[in-house]
């Protein structure tokens, strides 16, 4: 399993897709991740950048094969489709746009409107679509509760895109006491929500702003999980 990692992700491999690039916003507690600074811009190791990621692969690969569910989660609309496609493929629940409060610690009310979209979309939707009936609200659901339809329980493991933009989702995880595996540019550790600390069990520390890289992650996931 770490075999095909290690060939997956050498250090050349992630500085041609510009996996090395960080955020202004450093993570003051992980100093020997960092070789430098570009422009005030953090310059990540990238030999701690691929040994994050085989040991968070390792984990995810271990959870699908054991039937556990996985929930992506994103806050980037440069990433949607490419959330969907993964998460679809792999047969896991996702969630793109904003994150639903209460999603993890609130799971009896949330899962009751996602059985509500789930029976009313299985009802209506073609008949709207038939009669190219448009209706706001349903949307507006549509594009929310998709992606979690095929969520029947708590997930047992959370992959976040965009760690410094999804901590509430992060502090919720963190109090049900589910692992979080998080792509982050800065901030991956300690972060703070209100009063609350947000800790990734799972820190990718690399350049989340990088569509080539992030593309080549997701797609690599998809190989180790199907392979």
């Amino acid at each position: 399993m770490t075999k095909n990692l290690n060939a997956l992700f050498t250090t050349d491999k992630l500085m041609s897709l510009g996996a090395h690039m960080g955020s202004k916003y450093w993570d003051t507690t992980q100093s020997n991740a960092y070789l430098g600074f570009r422009d005030k811009s953090a310059i990540i190791n990238l030999e701690v950048t691929r040994s994050q990621l085989i040991r968070s692969f390792n984990f995810l690969k271990l959870v699908h094969r054991s039937g556990g569910r996985l929930l992506f989660v994103n806050t980037s609309p440069m990433y949607e489709e490419l959330v969907k496609e993964t998460a679809e493929r792999l047969g896991h629940s996702y969630l793109n746009g904003r994150w639903i409060g209460g999603l993890l610690t609130n799971w009896s009310q949330v899962s009751r409107s996602i059985k509500g979209f789930r029976e009313f979309r299985s009802k209506y939707e073609k008949l709207m679509d038939s009669r190219e009936i448009t209706m706001s609200k349903y949307v507006q659901y549509k594009k929310v509760f998709t992606g979690l339809q095929t969520l029947e329980n708590l997930p047992d493991v959370l992959v976040v895109l965009n760690g410094e933009s999804l901590r509430s989702c992060i502090v919720e995880a963190n109090a049900k006491q589910i692992p979080v595996v998080g792509f982050a540019c800065g901030e991956i550790v300690s972060a703070h929500s209100k009063t609350r600390r947000a800790f990734l069990d799972y820190p990718v520390l690399s350049n989340t702003q990088s569509l080539d890289y992030m593309t080549y992650s997701l797609n690599s996931l998809v190989y180790t999980l199907e392979n």
